[in-house]
């Protein structure tokens, strides 16, 4: 009687986010904005807090040890710097989101995490790495609830600045579950000795 071979599951996949995240008295009011534009025109604008994505993969969990190691140590090279955010502004038709000018010690850092991309690579899916940052204040909008929240925010004013000191790594299983905190890795701005030793400790 011949035996049928065995298959060999597939090693678990997983969806993962790397993030800023403003400081908490900022996310309170970026909620209130997002409160007031879902009674001023019934959009249910997005929960939870706000970030600004630095990138965005899917990957084996075989992968994830190695690269928390290197995003650790990209980390702790990493100074932290003054992020600001100015005003609303849309992608049409579907998204309004706060503004971000400092693009570039934000774009800097994505080039640097952009090196360990082979790290952050499924079958299917290359990694998105984030060209022009801002914060989600309504996503998944339909054309005319677009133009409604444009009428709404376009206007007005937002002003406010906050400093990255950290950024997250979010994570989930395949398949549209929440986003739960992996690991924080804060910019430390040490020296290579520095470094060595914090890493060898």
């Amino acid at each position: 009687m011949a035996v049928k071979p065995t298959s060999i599951p597939p090693f678990p996949e997983a969806e993962y986010m790397l993030v800023i995240s403003p400081e908490e008295h900022l996310q309170e009011r970026i909620a209130r904005v997002r409160q007031s534009l879902s009674e001023k025109t019934g959009i249910r604008t997005r929960e939870g807090k706000t970030h600004i994505t630095l990138a965005r993969w899917q990957a084996w969990d075989m992968m994830e040890e190695r690269l928390l190691q290197r995003l650790r140590v990209l980390a702790m090279e990493q100074y932290p710097f003054q992020v600001q955010m100015e005003d609303f502004k849309g992608f049409p038709s579907h998204t309004v989101c706060i503004q971000v000018p400092t693009r570039e010690p934000i774009l800097r850092l994505v080039a640097r995490v952009r090196k360990h991309k082979r790290l952050m690579r499924s079958m299917e899916n290359d990694p998105y790495f984030v060209s022009e940052p801002y914060l989600t204040i309504a996503r998944g909008l339909t054309a005319p609830q677009y133009e409604q929240a444009m009428q709404v925010l376009g206007g007005k004013h937002f002003h406010a600045s906050f400093v990255a000191s950290a950024m997250l790594l979010l994570k989930r299983r395949a398949g549209g579950q929440p986003y739960q905190i992996l690991a924080r890795f804060d910019f430390e701005h040490l020296p290579v000795t520095a470094r060595q030793a914090s890493l060898f400790a």
